[in-house]
């Protein structure tokens, strides 16, 4: 584990002990770019690039999306890049809907993963594993004293949201 201005990579993703995440929006925006960037210039077929995205770009997002919340400016930019490199590779030109684009293929879209969707669906499904975990990451998950009551973490939201 090394370290730099108070940053540590663990596992391949760079970390911050407050949170920052600045370090790791840099790695990543550096790599998936440089993937766009490649789809752009190669002769692909529409299927071969959304193979690529789907697969490529999402699995590196979903690999630091289950340690560090990215900013959603951050995701916005990757969906916007991933939309224009689809528009381009399928001609359907740049003022057609966005929502087309991430769309599936059964409702008439191309099937691009919506990375914004993603880490929410990311974030829910870690807050569960938490929650149903028998060791300290549950005890952390329920009882994280945060809001008047005694109540905190995702319990305690639930309390003052209903409240």
């Amino acid at each position: 584990m090394g370290s730099t201005s108070g940053y540590f990579k663990y596992l391949g993703i760079n970390m911050s002990p407050t949170g920052k995440v600045k370090h790791e929006m840099g790695r990543l925006e550096g790599k998936i770019m440089s993937i766009y960037d490649i789809l752009d210039r190669k002769q692909l077929t529409p299927m071969e690039v959304r193979y690529v995205i789907n697969t490529v770009i999402v699995g590196i997002l979903q690999y630091s999306m289950q340690v560090v919340g990215l900013p959603r400016a951050f995701l916005r930019k990757i969906d916007a890049r991933s939309a224009r490199v689809m528009k381009l590779k399928t001609g359907i030109g740049m003022v057609a809907p966005l929502e087309q684009v991430f769309l599936s293929n059964k409702e008439m879209g191309l099937g691009i993963t919506n990375m914004e969707d993603l880490q929410d669906a990311i974030s829910v499904t870690e807050m569960v594993i938490r929650l149903n975990s028998e060791g300290l990451a549950g005890e952390v998950a329920w009882f994280t004293p945060t809001v008047p009551g005694g109540y905190g973490g995702a319990w305690g939201k639930l309390v003052a949201c209903s409240g």
